[in-house]
């Protein structure tokens, strides 16, 4: 009933405000929905990522890189020799940044099954991972597997030279955190829940209303829905809108 909606923008702040009465009775509701975005400019250092290396600097300005060499056999998930360098890289970045916790992520062209690819693209993942822990010492709760297969390419698969751009090995960075507080990674790469909190206490049952109180109750509801909607009215005129 009587949706109101606002979106507006002054300066670097933008809004979306939605306004509905909603049901009817005692279930009758005012529903509010907000979004409130801030635009700021890029802080390269946010990440907190040091290094000069390729990858210390694409994961301190984006986040994230992708790395391609990680050598591996056709479907194979053994490192070949030839990835010690990159390695070596990507060790030195973790030993620089003894905060820092990175997703590993594998991925693959679209040639084979999709259930093969999966199980592929994480194998090499924790064969990264597993270099990492066993040459150059990093902290196994550091390091997050992941299998993504073929179903995010970054090329063509229809060409060889798209098929070999898909075959890489993706590095997140994750927040940093005081070194010895990440949280810790199961065998199988995902990050373990919170254990589950005690149920709350029984609540008191609540005392029976009167027809009275239920219409109060509806009035009380409908007056607040009247209200904010003849804020958001007065937000439009402000906008002139």
């Amino acid at each position: 009933q009587d949706i109101q909606y606002l979106a507006a923008r002054r300066g670097n702040t933008s809004v979306s405000l939605a306004v509905n009465h909603t049901g009817s009775g005692p279930s009758g509701e005012a529903l509010v929905w907000m979004f409130v975005i801030d635009k700021g400019s890029l802080d390269d250092a946010e990440m907190g990522i040091t290094g000069t290396s390729p990858i210390a600097q694409a994961l301190a300005a984006s986040g994230k890189v992708d790395v391609y060499g990680f050598l591996f056999d056709s479907g194979k998930s053994q490192l070949k020799p030839g990835s010690d360098a990159t390695l070596a890289e990507l060790a030195k970045v973790l030993q620089d940044n003894p905060g820092l916790r990175i997703d590993v992520i594998g991925h693959t062209d679209n040639v084979g099954r999709e259930d093969s690819n999966l199980a592929l693209s994480a194998a090499r993942a924790q064969a990264v991972n597993g270099a990492l822990v066993s040459r150059y010492g990093i902290a196994p709760d550091r390091l997050n597997a992941l299998g993504r297969g073929a179903g995010q390419p970054v090329a063509d698969n229809g060409s060889e030279e798209g098929r070999a751009r898909n075959r890489r090995v993706e590095i997140v960075a994750q927040a940093q955190t005081a070194p010895g507080t990440a949280a810790p990674v199961n065998a199988g790469g995902t990050r373990p829940t919170a254990a589950p909190r005690p149920a709350p206490a029984t609540a008191p049952t609540p005392t029976p209303t009167t027809v009275q109180d239920q219409v109060n109750q509806v009035g009380n509801t409908v007056d607040k829905a009247r209200s904010i909607g003849d804020t958001v009215r007065s937000l439009k005129d402000l906008f002139g809108r």
